[in-house]
């Protein structure tokens, strides 16, 4: 037969077994040597906290003085490169493309422009079909009213590539209008 179930409503007071005071131990014992590892790193984090605030201080004794900004070296070099500035801006780009732009020919191809400021020069590099193709596009920058002593620098025939094309370097004085 069966067994009957035997229910206890009303238990006697709990004991303390031997099992669970050994746990709570154990884990004050673990809770002892975190919080002296947490104190152990507080202080060695002060400690460095202290000797980076002595190193900035060091730093700030020894670096130079900033200079005025009314020195009159600065100036000078600030007001040079304005003027570098507002020298290539009032240049007349426009005018010197479209100098160039007016030349073409179907035997000669403008590879670089670099015009020199300064100097007023533009060097234009590129490559045509044949030496007389330099000579007659030299010719035509010679006709144009903005460009005046258009000379050819250099030349080079190219007998490696395909076509045998003549590399030159021409330079010709910029006329500005200002």
């Amino acid at each position: 037969m069966a067994s009957l179930l035997q229910l206890d409503f009303q238990r006697g007071p709990a004991r303390l077994h031997w099992s669970s005071a050994m746990l709570l131990l154990a884990g004050a014992a673990c809770l002892a040597v975190v919080l002296d590892y947490h104190f152990s790193l507080s202080d060695q984090l002060a400690s460095a906290e202290h000797r980076i605030d002595a190193a900035e201080r060091t730093l700030r004794r020894q670096a130079p003085p900033p200079r005025p900004s009314g020195d009159p070296a600065i100036r000078t070099e600030q007001t040079r490169e304005a003027n570098e500035v507002l020298g290539l801006l009032s240049l007349p780009w426009q005018d010197a493309l479209s100098q160039l732009e007016g030349v073409s020919r179907s035997d000669v191809a403008l590879l670089t422009v670099e015009p020199d400021m300064e100097k007023g020069v533009i060097r234009l590099g590129g490559e045509a079909r044949t030496y007389e193709a330099i000579l007659a596009y030299m010719k035509l920058l010679q006709s144009r009213p903005g460009l005046s002593e258009v000379l050819l620098q250099t030349h080079q025939r190219e007998e490696q590539k395909p076509g045998t094309p003549t590399r030159f370097l021409v330079t010709a004085r910029w006329k500005t209008t200002r």
